[in-house]
């Protein structure tokens, strides 16, 4: 039976979701320790390049060089656990490695969002082709070597609302509508995501070698936005609406344009893998993980509540 001891090392513990996984290992009685390329600890939202604080004292800093074996393997020493958060996918297979080599026995690779893992038309999509579904190939060929778990939780439901992409109060522009914007999807809040995390590691057996599905809410873009104009009355959101079929159309225009396009390219891929109706498989309110990780959903009033906060 997989037991682990209490130390975790994660890897990019400054980001956006980063310091919401630390609190909650800490809340869980987990020892932390963040890997950086410089030692610092304070945080940074990487969407907005907003500054957000810094990881607690009880977390300790170690630098690290991603593209050194020995200083990977002698950072993981003694640590049962890794937990990857890092922006890019150039350095999961090196960090994997020095994982294994350093006796760690569970790898969480910075999956955190769409449903690559169980749904072929998202894993086909070029923001996850060669990132985030390589990675899951890489990890199941070395099972027998280091123990995985993927978390699929959908789109940051708090961020996306702090940064005008699900609902845009201040209006300096639309946010983007699917397919009529009556499907429901699945999304979820950092704390919860972070939360979650935490459970796995209570739970090693049941969460071994597979993906893991996690919601805070299930719920359609219109009604979110019905709850905007609830919570500031007056307020008329600006909306694109959009099908799935321009969308990528466009995205994958912009991809080819290159340069600058890049980023707003990917954007729509993750919007697309998010929010679309045509069977990119974003609503597992019927088969989610959230009973056996301590997640309850938000109940109509504390999402009401959420959204207002933003308003």
């Amino acid at each position: 039976m997989t037991t682990f001891n209490k130390k975790v090392a994660i890897a990019g513990a400054t980001g956006t979701l980063g310091p919401f996984i630390v609190k909650a290992l800490l809340d869980a009685g987990f020892q932390v320790t963040a890997l950086s390329r410089t030692g610092r600890t304070n945080t940074q939202d990487r969407g907005t390049g907003k500054a957000t604080g810094s990881l607690p004292s009880t977390v300790k800093s170690v630098q690290v060089d991603y593209t050194s074996e020995d200083s990977l393997i002698a950072a993981l020493q003694g640590h049962d656990v890794v937990i990857s958060n890092l922006p890019t996918m150039d350095l999961e297979p090196a960090l994997i490695e020095a994982s294994i080599k350093a006796g760690v026995k569970r790898y969480i690779p910075p999956e955190f969002g769409s449903n690559v893992s169980g749904n072929a038309k998202n894993a086909a999509l070029p923001v996850f082709k060669d990132t985030k579904a390589k990675i899951q190939k890489y990890l199941k060929e070395r099972e027998d070597q280091i123990s995985y778990t993927l978390v699929v939780n959908g789109f940051f439901l708090d961020w996306g609302l702090e940064a005008g992409i699900v609902v845009n109060f201040k209006g300096d522009r639309p946010v983007r509508v699917f397919d009529g914007g009556n499907g429901k999807h699945s999304l979820s809040t950092r704390t919860d995501i972070g939360k979650a995390t935490a459970g796995i590691l209570l739970h090693p057996e049941e969460t071994k070698n597979r993906a893991v599905y996690i919601y805070s809410t299930t719920v359609s873009q219109n009604e979110i936005l019905d709850i905007a104009r609830k919570v500031k009355p007056g307020f008329e959101p600006q909306l694109q609406h959009v099908t799935t079929e321009q969308t990528l159309k466009d995205s994958y225009a912009a991809l080819e344009k290159g340069g600058e396009s890049v980023g707003p390219a990917m954007l729509g891929f993750i919007l697309t893998s998010c929010f679309s109706d045509d069977g990119y498989g974003n609503d597992w309110s019927g088969y989610s993980d959230n009973e056996l990780l301590g997640i309850t959903e938000l109940s109509k009033a504390d999402l009401e509540k959420l959204i207002a906060s933003n308003a």
